[in-house]
């Protein structure tokens, strides 16, 4: 009997052992099962989570910083203001004096140029031809004639200039220095003859441009110009002097090549 009892007890607890072992498997196996199917989702977490990289605009979308650099070409017109003193004499006779007179007119012309441009600094060179029909006179007298009405008449005016500019994207503010001619004349109405003059002398100013396209470009500018004294034989009868110097304010257009 105690053999067959602890025959009976060794059973039970080998069975129950295997039991055990099996329960075991089961919860390593449904483990197991629920680690594979966790991995994915916290996977898919991870990259929702990540942040987007910044968008890249389209390539016809990049806002790009004008560059001024290359050459041009254009027209502008304005107008002038301006006075000369006129000193008209015949040897052995008092110098009569019958300026300051003022004169003024429109103008109109071309001009064209170069511009180089680093970071926000430029620098050009510009020459231009400006038509300027002025005019202005005065009643007077001299020793060898009783009256005349001296006239003093403009041409043209051709002038060379630098620029200096700083650039703010489409704006650009500039200054400007440099040499000018004028070709103007003196004319005596009584008389019926008139006296050529080729002056030269230089011009100061500054302006503001504005780009409206990629080559095109707007401008609004003031320029000063002054021509030294020229004394010159009149006729061959008497000399004359003048000096003129003018004020000029102008709008333009240029296209850039």
């Amino acid at each position: 009997m105690k053999t067959a009892a602890t025959g009976g007890a060794a059973q039970f607890r080998s069975q129950s052992a295997r039991r055990l072992i099996k329960s075991v498997k089961a919860a390593l196996l449904a483990f197991s099962c629920l680690g594979v199917l966790a991995g994915p989702v916290n996977a898919a977490d991870l990259i929702e989570a990540a942040p987007e990289p910044p968008a890249v605009p389209p390539v016809g979308e990049v806002n790009e910083v004008h560059d001024w650099s290359g050459f041009y070409a254009g027209l502008h017109a304005g107008y002038l203001t301006g006075q000369t003193d006129l000193d008209w004499y015949t040897p052995g006779n008092p110098v009569n004096n019958l300026g300051p007179f003022d004169f003024s007119s429109a103008f109109g012309g071309a001009h064209a140029g170069v511009n180089w441009q680093k970071d926000s600094f430029v620098l050009g060179v510009e020459a231009a031809l400006d038509y300027t029909p002025f005019s202005g006179g005065e009643n007077g007298g001299l020793t060898t004639f009783k009256t005349f009405n001296a006239r003093f008449e403009g041409k043209y005016m051709a002038s060379l200039e630098g620029r200096a500019g700083l650039a703010m994207d489409k704006l650009l503010l500039y200054v400007t220095a440099g040499g000018a001619y004028l070709n103007a004349s003196v004319r005596d109405t009584v008389l019926d003859v008139s006296q050529d003059y080729n002056l030269w002398g230089y011009t100061l100013g500054g302006g503001a441009e504005f780009a409206v396209t990629e080559k095109d470009s707007l401008r609004l500018d003031y320029k000063y110009a002054e021509f030294g004294q020229k004394f010159q034989d009149f006729n061959g009868a008497y000399q004359q002097a003048l000096n003129p110097r003018f004020h000029m304010i102008g709008v333009g257009f240029s296209h850039k090549f």
